[in-house]
């Protein structure tokens, strides 16, 4: 990028993220400014910016002001040296014109490197009762993928990792984990567990010396490792924190029905503990909770052949003498209603969500055994939660009694609102937040409360939010990058929906985020149309949002044009959408990807003879299947662990999803040879002779959920019948990259195939 560039010296005045603000100043910066280009890269104690400066301002005053990629809780002040060269003021003078260049070619500010190593994930958060600290867990590439905790305590910016280096804060139950950690209710403390061999569960706790410095100790064991014994998603009893509730899942051996899921109970302090059993014979279960009074605990459970999202139960017990009893069911239905978080109120009432209605909305149970719907005018189409891929979920909590703060989607868009329960009334909280992570919704005060979240325009970022009278302001706690992308080099999302011409039921609509190219240092030659990349989201069971992606935008200021679809299956558009995968994957899906290819071509958008296809895991699957179903459409495709092998997935897959495809594949009551025969006509491994795309297969070593043996057999395939393939193994990745060097290297091969099939330059 800074091939041809002159480094001028600047002094950087930045003013703070948060109120009060608080002005630093840099002795020495360096602006780089491109020789064609008005974009430049500031970077000041580890601070780095990316903006676009106005030329004129810069050249008229003795304050240029970067005027685009910057809120004001992020301005920036540029102020000239005393000494610029006659030329480079030329040269900044002659940069206005946009270059002309093919899309696809278009050099960009947003590197490879902002993506993997200068972001990380922000994956879940939880406050403390006691302090109002904020506790947060974050994945870094640049550390191998560690899950670090880390802890901001309450009207601070200061942060303190809890853990120490060689710890990494994470559970695989269910494989795709989530909840590894819970603080302490009566003590600043918290209890967390790491995955690998050892797999404890570990108490830290955090102290303060007489100059206020706070630190944390040593990890202390609460219950010893073992490699077949992997614990989550800890409750603590908020009047006797020496009693905690879990989820135990026990590996006996490597079968889905050698897996054994439980709820226990570790009652004691590090050193001395016990774990029994509280609720097991069930498949799964998840969300353990505790009255305020420590008198009741609720949880979900559900069994094969439902998922968390297709049919699951709430239940409750009463907790006498460390013994649950009287244990009874009170919400939700196998095969026909989906229910989650349950949740207790201050003053001891229980809360969840069901989608009895079609979508996930609120519900209380009452003391009669029956359960009131919390009525929202105008919200019946909201949906308050989400599939429970991970365990956990956080979306709702009480600020009162009477009054909570919610989370919900509608058109795979969220919103937050603050709710009255006296009398179900709402308001909708003045924030720009449109994708909002599903663990995030965490008390602080009766007016403060965490979320990680992310706008149209600003990435992933854990903020605690204020609600002072009508008014909302949010302060950021952490972000998943330090880069801030300059306002006009994004690319706005666009809903769009469009019909389904080729799937099988004809005259019904899908969705899609649509992202044009976007780079006002670039535009394309006369009458050119973009290539497009057409993205699948996992799951399938999910959805694609429109709240700002680096990854996307990578592509989007490169020129490329992206739509990332919202197929037949995907969550956030009600349990009919959802619902009407079934029995169809690996058809309504892939004919879905294709009939977002016609109608950004009708709408004279893309160029319909440089379409690519990407996605992972399930979308991997989608890709595949897209290649051999719609061979004339594709151009190239990049499959991310996708599955090649629907018998060897059936065969050869974790507990968790063993029976996932009983709905998405056939009716329950299919007989064998229909399986079969389902089997084989939807795995792209047995299709494989009418690829006409040359596909990039990328693959983890260590992956349980799609072994690599699928990736190498499809590139077996497709070598054979004479196609163009490539696979690349990653070691040290399951599902998923969590690796610096692995992403590095994945977004690398991707874009030298997008280049040599899609730009042809």
């Amino acid at each position: 990028m800074f091939k041809h560039c002159v480094f001028i010296p600047v002094t950087v005045l930045q003013i703070g993220v948060t109120p009060p603000y608080r002005l630093t100043t840099a002795p020495i910066a360096y602006l780089a400014l491109m020789t064609l280009s008005s974009t430049f890269l500031c970077q000041s104690r580890g601070i780095t910016r990316l903006g676009v400066l106005r030329v004129d301002q810069f050249l008229a005053s003795p304050r240029a002001r970067v005027v685009n990629g910057f809120s004001l809780k992020h301005d920036l002040h540029l102020i000239p040296a005393n000494v610029i060269s006659k030329k480079s003021k030329h040269m900044m003078a002659t940069t206005n014109s946009p270059k002309i260049a093919p899309y696809g070619t278009w050099e960009s500010p947003i590197s490879i490197e902002t993506i993997s190593g200068k972001s990380i994930s922000l994956q879940e958060c939880a406050v403390s009762p006691l302090t109002k600290a904020i506790y947060h867990l974050e994945g870094r590439p640049a550390e191998a993928g560690r899950s670090v905790l880390c802890y901001t305590p309450f009207n601070s910016s200061s942060r303190l990792e809890v853990i120490p280096k060689d710890y990494n804060c994470r559970t695989s139950i269910h494989e795709y984990g989530g909840a590894a950690f819970k603080p302490y209710p009566a003590e600043e403390a918290v209890v967390f567990t790491i995955p690998g061999d050892s797999r404890s569960v570990y108490k830290v706790a955090l102290t303060k010396d007489d100059h206020g410095n706070i630190s944390a100790g040593e990890p202390a064991t609460l219950v010893p490792g073992v490699s077949t014994k992997r614990y989550g998603n800890f409750a603590i009893n908020p009047q006797d924190s020496k009693w905690i509730i879990a989820i135990l899942e026990e590996h006996q051996g490597s079968r889905p029905d050698q897996v054994v899921n439980s709820l226990v109970s570790i009652y004691g302090e590090p050193g001395d503990t016990k774990v029994e059993s509280v609720a097991r014979g069930k498949d799964f279960y998840s969300s353990p909770s505790w009255s305020p009074d420590g008198s009741k605990i609720s949880w979900l459970q559900w069994e094969h052949p439902d998922m968390p999202w297709t049919g699951s139960q709430v239940w409750i017990a009463d907790w006498v003498d460390g013994r649950p009893q009287n244990q009874r069911a009170v919400a939700g239905k196998p095969l026909a209603e989906s229910t989650s978080q349950p949740r207790w109120s201050p003053d001891g009432k229980l809360f969840y969500c069901s989608d009895k209605t079609g979508y996930w909305q609120l519900y209380q149970f009452l003391e009669d055994g029956s359960s009131k719907h919390i009525t929202l005018e105008g919200l019946d189409h909201g949906e308050f939660s989400h599939a429970e891929w991970q365990i956990g979920w956080h979306s709702y909590d009480f600020l009162t009694s009477t009054k909570l703060v919610a989370n919900y989607t509608a058109n795979a868009t969220s919103k937050t609102i603050l709710i009255d329960i006296t009398d179900s009334s709402f308001k909708v909280l003045d924030l720009p937040f449109v994708d909002t992570h599903a663990a995030s919704i965490h008390t602080v005060s009766e007016s403060t409360f965490t979320i990680i979240t992310s706008t149209a325009s600003t990435p992933s970022t854990l903020y605690l939010c204020t609600i002072s009278g009508k008014e909302v302001t949010y302060k950021q706690i952490a972000c998943s990058t330090e880069i801030s992308v300059p306002s006009n080099l994004i690319s706005n999302a666009q809903h769009i929906k469009f019909p389904r011409i080729s799937s099988p039921e004809p005259d019904t609509e899908a969705y899609a985020w649509y992202y044009p190219p976007q780079n006002p240092e670039y535009k394309a030659p006369e009458g050119a149309l973009p290539p497009l990349v057409i993205s699948l989201h996992g799951g399938p069971t999910a959805h694609s949002t429109c709240g700002l992606a680096l990854p996307i935008q990578y592509w989007t200021s490169r020129g490329y044009a992206y739509a990332y679809v919202n197929y037949t299956g995907s969550t956030g558009y009600g349990r009919k959408f959802r619902d009407a995968l079934n029995t169809k994957w690996g058809l309504a899906d892939v004919s879905d990807a294709a009939d977002c290819v016609h109608y950004l071509v009708s709408q004279g958008l893309v160029d319909k003879t440089r379409v690519g296809i990407v996605g992972g895991s399930a979308g991997g699957y989608g890709v595949l299947q897209a290649i051999c179903s719609y061979p004339d459409i594709w151009a190239a495709c990049v499959s991310n662990y996708g599955i090649s092998s629907l018998r060897a997935l059936v065969e050869d897959t974790h507990k968790f999803e063993s029976r996932y495809m009983d709905n998405l594949l056939w009716n329950l009551d299919a007989s064998q040879e229909v399986k079969d025969q389902v089997l084989d006509e939807r795995s792209p491994l047995l299709r494989a002779g009418s690829i006409k795309a040359p596909a990039l297969l990328l693959q983890g070593v260590d992956d349980r959920v799609v072994p690599k043996e699928q990736a190498e057999e499809m590139a077996k395939i497709i070598k054979s019948n004479g196609g163009v393939v490539e696979v690349e193994l990653f070691e040290g990745e399951g599902h998923g990259w969590r690796k610096q060097e692995t992403v590095v290297k994945a977004i690398n091969l991707q874009e030298d195939w997008w280049r040599r099939y899609l730009v042809r330059a």
